[in-house]
């Protein structure tokens, strides 16, 4: 994110996956003992952020329309009868 705090946390290893996304396994424990921990996905952060990329990858393109169309006309208002169509 844009936010420069401490994680909070030791960092115990990072890796990639077969896309070559990039993560990062950390935990409350210094050791490396112990079931916990956590993986964060590493994204790029997008500056400044654009309200129409509707799945986070910093590019406004076809694949942000398939998200749209895919819930044209969808409507979620509570009140009965709200809703057009």
């Amino acid at each position: 994110g844009f936010d420069d705090r401490a994680l909070g946390l030791y960092v115990k290893a990072f890796g990639f996956d077969a896309d070559g996304e990039v993560y990062l396994l950390a935990g409350t424990n210094l050791a490396p003992t112990g079931t916990e921990g956590t993986v964060y996905k590493i994204v790029p952060a997008c500056d400044p952020p654009l309200p129409a990329d509707l799945n986070g990858d910093c590019i406004v393109n076809v694949l942000d329309f398939v998200i749209l169309s895919g819930q044209y006309l969808d409507c979620n208002r509570v009140t009965p009868g709200t809703c057009p169509l």
